[in-house]
């Protein structure tokens, strides 16, 4: 098979080489809205576990900084735990598979939500969750969905699912790379495909007994704003040799 992935280690391989994904491109976009959010989560660790943090205190300066710094990436990872399942549950929506009976009644509500947006909108799921893979431009990924509305079913629409707290446009970028992949791979096989032309992209937030479309504009131009990305991304490496060492100056010329 000529594009491989590997979930341990979130690698993609085209060709036996090795590719960026599409949300690892996307991930250099800068996220302004992390550091509040890390910052707010400590302080409301300091302000509502007070004893907890006296007690961390007592053990010593370090140990407190230490637990309040993991304070963030303990939240990250339980959120990421959520999004994971609620995302594979989605899918599972998606593919019109029967839902299990769920516990958490927040999950339970996103997928109620996203299954009476599916039958009001009268979606028809066209391909779900393909590995795309791009020769052109050295990349690879999976999407979520590509299918049509009820209200033009001659109008193809890419479309990602977001079980976080918000969406944001970076999607954009995200999809229109999947969009303009050069093809697709069949889930289970070896066979590729090229990408059949998609029309729209989008992404639909998952909430609670309720979930909306959101129309992500031009393809192209999101195609090419990825791009963009991708260069900041391959040339990391390139930027960080540039201060490894200061340069070596012959004092006795000056």
């Amino acid at each position: 098979m000529s594009l491989t992935f590997t979930p341990k280690r979130h690698l993609y391989t085209l060709d036996g080489e090795r590719v960026p994904s599409v949300t690892s491109i996307v991930g250099v976009l800068p996220k302004g809205g992390l550091v509040y959010w890390a910052a707010k989560l400590v302080a409301e660790a300091v302000a509502d576990q007070a004893s907890t943090v006296d007690a961390v205190r007592a053990l010593g300066r370090d140990v407190m900084v230490a637990a309040l710094r993991a304070v963030p990436d303990q939240a990250k990872r339980k959120a990421g735990d959520r999004g994971s399942l609620l995302h594979e549950l989605a899918t599972g929506v998606v593919k019109g598979e029967p839902s299990e009976l769920i516990a958490d009644p927040d999950i339970a509500g996103c997928l109620a939500g996203l299954a009476r947006w599916f039958d009001d909108v009268g979606f028809e799921a066209e391909l779900i969750e393909h590995p795309v893979g791009s020769r052109a431009f050295g990349y690879a990924g999976r999407f979520d969905v590509i299918g049509s509305l009820e209200r033009d079913r001659s109008e193809r629409w890419l479309i990602d699912l977001k079980t976080s707290a918000s969406v944001y446009g970076d999607t954009a970028l995200q999809t229109a790379a999947y969009a303009r992949a050069d093809f697709h791979v069949v889930p289970g096989s070896d066979v590729e495909l090229p990408m059949p032309r998609v029309d729209r992209i989008g992404v639909v937030h998952v909430q609670p007994e309720l979930s909306e479309l959101y129309d992500l504009g031009d393809i192209d131009i999101a195609f090419n704003e990825f791009l963009n990305a991708r260069a900041l991304y391959v040339s990391d490496k390139r930027r960080a040799d540039l201060v490894r060492a200061p340069l070596q100056l012959d004092t006795a010329l000056f």
